[in-house]
């Protein structure tokens, strides 16, 4: 009897554990069931979505902006210098100047120009012997084939002056005082005649 009891007891047990999940299943189905599709998922089981960055809006230039761009510098051209135009020589002619008759050549001036003629020689003898010609010399081709063609020479072979006078000359008085043209009358040695004498 005890363990029929026993028996009955457990099997009891047994019915009302397999009532009881029944039961729990059955609520666990109907809770599932009763939720409507409409209902607001959670923020559990949204999956949360990825922040969307604005795009940047294109800026227009300012005005302040259009000034401020740098201008560009064009380079300043070289000015260009005309070449000057060639200067035209305008020809004048000129009148011909009237003729200036010269006046003769007086015997004075001229004995005086060949006396330096002559000097000019005495030099050259001088340079080439080392002294000046003697009195003799003075007469001689030694010294009067340096002369200018122009100076005449006397029949004795001594250099004359305008009027057909020998020339004197002193070596020890020098070119300058030693070497005279005695003048028209052809003496010296006064006062009165020494006047017209050239030197």
């Amino acid at each position: 009897m005890r363990n029929a009891r026993l028996t009955g007891l457990s099997t009891i047990q047994t019915v009302v554990l397999i009532v009881i999940v029944v039961i729990v299943v059955v609520v666990i189905i109907r809770a599932g069931m009763s939720k409507k599709p409409s209902d607001p998922i959670t923020a559990v089981d949204r999956p949360t979505p990825a922040p969307v960055e604005p795009k940047p809006e294109p800026v227009e230039p300012t005005p302040l902006q259009e000034e401020q761009a740098p201008e560009v510098t064009k380079p300043t051209p070289t000015p260009v210098k005309p070449k000057p135009e060639p200067i035209r020589v305008v020809e004048v002619e000129k009148e011909p100047e009237p003729e200036v008759e010269e006046e003769p050549e007086t015997p004075q001036q001229r004995t005086s120009r060949q006396m330096k003629t002559i000097r000019f020689a005495m030099l050259d003898f001088q340079r080439e012997r080392g002294r000046l010609p003697s009195e003799e010399e003075f007469g001689q081709p030694i010294f009067t084939d340096l002369l200018d063609p122009e100076i005449e020479i006397s029949d004795d072979g001594f250099p004359v002056d305008s009027w057909g006078n020998p020339l004197k000359f002193n070596p020890r008085m020098g070119v300058a005082f030693g070497f005279l043209s005695t003048g028209p009358d052809g003496l010296s040695g006064t006062k009165e005649n020494d006047r017209d004498n050239v030197r």
